[in-house]
């Protein structure tokens, strides 16, 4: 209708908004929007855009998310009974969400940067304790092993936050027929109409 390019699979076009026969964008098809939360039945499929920035996807990504009540974490100060507590009240989906090529491009920078910091340091470990042990008194080489301990923490803190950055959606409520997602972007959410209620 106001002759954009856009990918051959969308079921939507993202600048003027004209569906297209097939288009996962009513009630019937089980997606919803509620503030901003993206509802979904488990079995639903997502149209073929991104969800962060509401472009044109280039491919799917599989999420597989978990989520249990909020009062489950006061069981974090017993952990092994935290851990079990994930069989009874722990809730599982699996979606597929549209990535478009901005954000595939950052969680990719994101992962090379992690990846580069992990080899960085391992080599580094290596390095300095090889020659320690070789050239330096036992007093060095112990300040040398806190220097090194450090860095593996800093490194360990870094990927996680590249685990934390890279994170494309994430469960706000898992029941046992739908899923809330947050992170989703408010275009995307308005393509679909508000949430009956549970």
């Amino acid at each position: 209708m106001c002759g954009g390019a856009i990918s051959v699979a969308a079921p939507a076009c993202p600048f003027c908004g004209e569906t297209f026969p097939g288009a996962v964008l009513s009630e019937t098809n089980q997606i919803w929007r509620q503030g901003r939360l993206l509802v979904m039945e488990k079995e639903a499929k997502l149209p073929f855009i991104c969800v962060m920035t509401n472009q044109p996807a280039l491919f799917w990504l599989t999420v597989k998310m978990y989520w249990h009540p909020p009062i489950v974490y006061v069981l974090l100060i017993f952990p092994c009974l935290y851990l079990l507590s994930g069989f009874f009240f722990q809730n599982v989906a699996m979606i597929e969400v549209g990535l478009g090529e901005k954000t595939a491009a950052r969680r990719f920078r994101l992962f090379a940067g992690s990846l580069s910091m992990t080899m960085l340091a391992i080599l580094q470990f290596a390095a300095v304790f090889w020659l320690g042990s070789r050239h330096m008194g036992r007093t060095h080489r112990d300040g040398l092993l806190w220097v090194l301990a450090l860095n593996g923490v800093l490194c360990v803190a870094a990927a996680i936050a590249c685990a934390v950055l890279a994170k494309v959606v994430s469960p706000a409520r898992i029941t046992a027929t739908h899923v809330f997602v947050k992170g989703c972007h408010p275009d995307f959410l308005a393509r679909f109409p508000e949430f009956p209620g549970d």
